[in-house]
């Protein structure tokens, strides 16, 4: 199961960080939300609503009753069809559903294509693959800002670690290496 835990106080804006899925992570995606400044014994209604930026006209959406500050919904796997870039609006009802008690249209998590993934694959070592995933997540979102931070991260972890890290013109020949390798048998 891979979590996106949702800090909501409702007299103000979601606390989150986005995280990565990769594209066909199907039936492991999940939101946990804790719901602050509302009564422990509260009783209402959550919407969910999702849509992938490459399919913006087709939104999928999660009800769910709640009872008290907590509940986990599901990641429908229509938004995790496709890569790009997932939004989610939050509504939150009273137990009748006819008075909306807060709403955020702030949150948001990744897809990451699975070819993109594939590169990335052979580098990975099977003992640290949490880690290692960890990092290539927080690569990724590097690469969408600036290639400048990509550089200045790569070189903190070159001082945060004490085994060897390869250089980036080596990751660099290593992914051109199996860039042009799609449908060949990885050696």
């Amino acid at each position: 199961m891979k979590e996106m835990l949702v800090s909501w106080d409702i007299l103000r804006n979601a606390n989150f960080s986005p995280i990565f899925f990769l594209q066909g992570d199907f039936g492991i995606g999940n939101l946990k939300i804790v719901l602050r400044s509302l009564n422990k014994d509260f009783q209402g209604n959550i919407r969910a609503t999702f849509c992938n930026s490459s399919i913006p006209t087709e939104p999928y959406i999660v009800e769910k009753d709640i009872e008290g500050t907590s509940i986990d919904i599901k990641i429908p796997d229509e938004v995790l069809q496709r890569f790009g870039k997932v939004f989610c609006r939050l509504i939150l009802r009273s137990q009748d559903k006819t008075k909306i008690l807060g709403s955020i249209q702030e949150i948001y998590f990744h897809v990451v294509e699975k070819k993109d993934w594939e590169l990335l694959e052979p580098l990975l070592p099977s003992d640290e693959k949490q880690y290692v995933q960890d990092v290539v997540d927080e690569l990724y979102e590097i690469l969408l800002n600036s290639k400048g931070e990509l550089k200045e991260y790569a070189d903190s972890l070159k001082e945060n670690l004490t085994i060897d890290v390869m250089s980036l013109d080596d990751a660099r020949k290593i992914i051109e290496k199996y860039k042009n390798r799609k449908g060949e048998e990885k050696i």
